[in-house]
C-alpha cells in the first residue's frame, strides 16, 4: 500500500508555502506601489486575493479532492497579476487607471463567482459505489512509462516530419490519443516518485523520458507542452511528498530563459508564412546552442532597457487582450454574440471520418480578425491565444463572463467530487488527474478546449477500461468503514492499491 496522503503529513506544509507566497505577493505589490506608481499594484493584489482563495481552502484542508480548480485560479497570477505588477510600456501607454480597474474588477468578479460555483458543486452529497476500476502498482507504472515513451517518439517523429505519410485525420487521432495521456502519465509517475513507491529503475526511466519529452517537444519552438508537463510533475510530486522537487525549480529557470529567445528563434528557423519547422533529433544540440545564445542576447537587451517584451510572462499575458476588448466593445467593435461558440458542434466531429470538418482553432482566428489583431492571412501562420475569459467577454460582455464562471466552477467541482474517496489509480480519480492538465491552459478558446478535452478523455477511458482491474474500494484503500467524502482526513483520493 502506498503512503497515505493525510492532512497531518501534507497539508500543513503546503499551507505554510501558501502563506509565504501570499506574503511575497503583498510585499511585491507594496514595493511596486512605492517604487513605480504606474505598476497598478492595488488592482493586481485584488485579483491575486481572489485567485488564491481556492488554494487556501485546499491547503487548509477545507476543500477535499484534487486541486484542479485551485490550480486553475492560481494560473491567473501569471496571466493577470504579474503583468500589472510589472506592466510593459505598451500596457501603460494604451490604458488608463480606470480601464485597468475595470478589467481587474471583471477578473475578480469572475474568480469569486467561479469559486462559489465550484464550492457548491464540490460539496454536493453523493453516493459512492463499493467497487471501482483500478490501474495501479508496477502494472500501472509500466503502462505510464510506455505512454511517456510514446509521447517522446511522437514529438521526435512530428518534428522530423516522419509521419507525413499518414492522412491528416489519422495523424490527428494518433496525436490526440497520445497527448491526451501524457499529462496523466507524468502526474501519476510523479506522485509515485513523491510517495517513494516508484522503483529505482522506474524512477530513472521516468526522469530520462520526462527530460527527453521536454527536449523533443520544445524543439518545435512551442513551449506550452513542456510547461504543462513540468506543472504536472510539480503537482504530482507535491501530492506525493508535500514539497516541490528540485527538478521543477531547474525547469522554471530553463524554460524562462528559453522563452526569452523564442521569438528570434522562430524568425530564424520557422518557414516563412507557417508555424513550425522540420528538425531531426541529431540537430537538437545545435538548435539548443543557438537558442541559448539568442536567449542570452535577449536577456542582455532586457537588462539594458532595449527589449521590454521578452519577459517570462509575456506569452501568458491574457490581460492585454481583455483590456483591448473592453476598450473597443461594444461602442467601436460589436460583440460577437456567440459566433465563436457556434462552431463547437462541428469541431467535435472526428477528423478521421470527417477530414473537412471545421477546425476548433477557427475561433481564435475569428477573434483576432474581428478585433483587428490579425488578417485572415496572418492568422494562418501565427496564433495569438485568447483564453476562455477573454472569449466570453468578446461574445457577450460581462454576462458572458458570469456564465463562464458558473459553468467552469460547476465543471471543475463535479470532476473533483467524482474522484473523492477513490484510489488515485481508479478511473474516477484518473479523470480528475487528466483534467488538471487542462486547468493550466491559458490561451485556448472554448472550441479548442472542449474538442481537445473530449478527445483526450476518450483515450484515458479506453486505456483504463482495457488495462484496469475491478477491485473493492475497501480493499484498495484499506478502509475498515466506507466513510464519505474521502478516504483520508484531507479528503484527497486515497493512494493506489498494489495489483499483482
Amino acid at each position: 500500500m502506498h503512503e497515505e496522503l493525510t492532512a497531518q503529513s501534507r497539508r500543513p506544509a503546503l499551507l505554510q508555502w501558501f502563506w509565504w507566497i501570499a506574503g511575497a505577493l503583498v510585499f511585491a505589490g507594496a514595493w511596486n506601489r512605492i517604487d513605480s506608481p504606474d505598476s497598478f499594484a492595488v488592482p493586481a493584489l485584488l485579483i491575486a486575493a481572489c485567485a488564491l482563495v481556492p488554494s487556501y481552502l485546499w491547503c487548509a484542508g477545507q476543500a477535499p479532492g484534487l486541486p484542479i480548480f485551485p490550480l486553475y485560479t492560481a494560473v491567473f497570477l501569471l496571466t493577470h497579476v504579474f503583468p500589472l505588477l510589472s506592466p510593459p510600456p505598451l500596457l501603460i501607454a494604451s490604458n488608463t487607471e480606470e480601464s485597468v480597474w475595470k478589467a481587474a474588477l471583471t477578473v475578480a468578479g469572475f474568480l469569486l463567482l467561479a469559486t462559489a460555483s465550484w464550492w457548491f458543486s464540490l460539496n454536493r452529497p453523493r453516493a459512492r459505489p463499493t467497487t471501482c476500476l483500478i490501474l495501479g502498482g508496477e502494472r500501472g507504472h509500466s503502462l505510464y512509462l510506455v505512454i511517456l515513451m510514446a509521447s517522446v517518439a511522437l514529438s521526435v517523429a512530428t518534428n522530423a516530419d516522419w509521419l507525413s505519410q499518414f492522412s491528416e485525420g489519422m495523424f490527428a487521432t494518433l496525436r490526440g490519443f497520445v497527448r491526451g495521456l501524457t499529462g496523466l502519465a507524468v502526474l501519476m509517475l510523479a506522485t509515485s516518485w513523491g510517495e517513494r513507491t516508484l522503483s529505482p529503475a522506474s524512477t530513472k526511466a521516468f526522469l530520462v523520458l520526462f527530460v527527453g519529452f521536454c527536449i523533443a517537444d520544445a524543439a518545435s519552438l512551442f513551449l506550452v507542452s513542456a510547461v504543462v508537463a513540468c506543472t504536472m510533475l510539480a503537482v504530482g510530486f507535491v501530492l506525493g511528498r508535500g514539497r516541490l522537487p528540485v527538478l521543477v525549480l531547474v525547469a522554471v529557470v530553463v524554460l524562462g530563459l528559453l522563452h526569452m529567445g523564442k521569438g528570434p528563434m522562430r524568425q530564424r528557423y520557422w518557414t516563412p508564412g507557417a508555424q513550425g519547422h522540420v528538425i531531426e533529433p541529431w540537430r537538437y544540440p545545435s538548435l539548443y546552442a543557438d537558442w541559448l545564445e539568442a536567449s542570452l542576447d535577449q536577456l542582455a537587451a532586457t537588462k539594458s532597457g532595449e527589449n521590454q517584451s521578452a519577459t517570462i510572462f509575456g506569452r501568458v499575458n491574457n490581460l492585454t487582450l481583455l483590456l483591448q476588448v473592453q476598450r473597443m466593445s461594444p461602442l467601436d467593435v460589436p460583440l460577437l454574440h456567440g459566433e465563436t461558440y457556434a462552431i463547437i458542434p462541428s469541431s467535435l466531429l472526428p477528423r478521421l471520418f470527417f477530414p473537412d470538418k471545421t477546425s476548433p482553432h477557427l475561433s481564435t482566428s475569428m477573434l483576432n480578425v474581428h478585433f483587428g489583431n490579425q488578417t485572415w492571412e496572418a492568422a494562418e501562420s501565427t496564433t495569438i491565444g485568447w483564453g476562455l475569459l477573454n472569449e466570453s467577454f468578446a461574445n457577450f460582455g460581462l454576462a458572458g463572463c458570469a456564465g463562464l464562471a458558473v459553468v467552469l466552477g460547476l465543471f471543475y467541482g463535479l470532476v473533483t467530487r467524482l474522484g473523492i474517496g477513490f484510489p488515485t489509480a481508479s478511473i474516477h480519480a484518473l479523470v480528475g488527474i487528466f483534467t488538471m492538465g487542462f486547468a493550466v491552459q491559458t490561451e485556448w478558446t472554448a472550441s479548442v478546449f472542449i474538442s481537445t478535452y473530449l478527445q483526450g478523455l476518450m483515450a484515458v477511458l479506453a486505456v483504463a477500461l482495457v488495462s484496469a482491474k475491478r477491485m473493492s474500494i475497501r480493499d484498495a484503500t484499506g478502509e475498515t468503514d466506507l466513510v464519505l467524502p474521502g478516504c483520508s482526513a484531507a479528503g484527497v483520493p486515497a493512494p493506489a492499491a498494489h495489483i499483482n
